[in-house]
């Protein structure tokens, strides 16, 4: 399936998806403040490194294309101990898959890397173990390259493929830590987003067997639907 030729190639630049999202970048603003005008006080702190599954999947119309990978993520967790307030940003960065974004339709791997940051809300916050859920912004960028024969039109071409993806996801965290000791501990973390809009940069290089060369170059408005990222890790603990 060679989806990339029914992705809309014009955004939709109407009002509603702002006035839909507006409550969400308040709340946000708010908390925010509120972290910011909180009292002086040691916010509990720790730095963790893990493995993770990214999830994605896009859809235009009724062509859908996923992506799997497998990644390195890296966190970044604070809580404040009086208000319970919670800030968060992440790192994840490893390989992607998927059979869907290919001429011959044959699989992918392409490079992942996706930067996260967010505020939140300390459910648990123990001595021992917390449970926050944070709402995120996140932006991942993703690219695929790849040479092969194509064959499709009757005449035979080597093909050199280049894919860029660049995805924005909104969404929440949910993060549950549990401290073995004074200094570290285990970190499970949930990661869910929604994907209002994206970028696809197309770049095709053909070499005929005539001796004959073509090219395409197209840039792509991606409307995906969401994005799943389990990831299991290490911490170091610290005030």
């Amino acid at each position: 399936m060679y989806f990339l030729r029914y992705i809309e190639k014009k955004p939709d630049l109407q009002g509603g998806t702002v006035r839909k999202r507006l409550p969400y970048c308040l709340l946000c603003a708010a908390l925010l403040a509120a972290a910011v005008s909180a009292p002086a006080a040691e916010w509990n702190k720790l730095i963790g490194i893990g493995a993770a599954v990214p999830v994605n999947e896009l859809k235009f119309n009724d062509i859908t294309a996923r992506l799997y990978g497998g990644a390195v993520n890296a966190v970044f967790l604070t809580v404040n101990p009086e208000n319970r307030l919670a800030l968060k940003t992440s790192l994840t960065t490893g390989l992607s898959a998927t059979d869907d974004i290919s001429k011959d339709d044959k699989m992918n791997l392409g490079a992942h890397i996706s930067f996260g940051g967010g505020i939140g809300y300390a459910l648990i916050n123990q001595e021992k173990q917390t449970l926050t859920v944070c709402a995120m912004l996140n932006v991942d960028y993703i690219t695929f390259r790849r040479s092969f024969e194509y064959s499709g039109s009757g005449e035979k071409a080597d093909i050199d493929q280049k894919i860029k993806l660049l995805v924005l996801g909104t969404g929440a965290d949910i993060t549950y830590t549990r401290q073995c000791n004074e200094s570290f501990g285990v970190y499970v973390t949930a990661a869910c987003r929604g994907i209002p809009v994206g970028y696809s940069h197309r770049k095709l290089n053909y070499k005929y067997s005539g001796g004959r060369k073509d090219w395409e170059d197209d840039w792509y408005v991606l409307k995906g639907t969401f994005s799943i990222v389990p990831s299991l890790g290490i911490y170091w603990y610290f005030k």
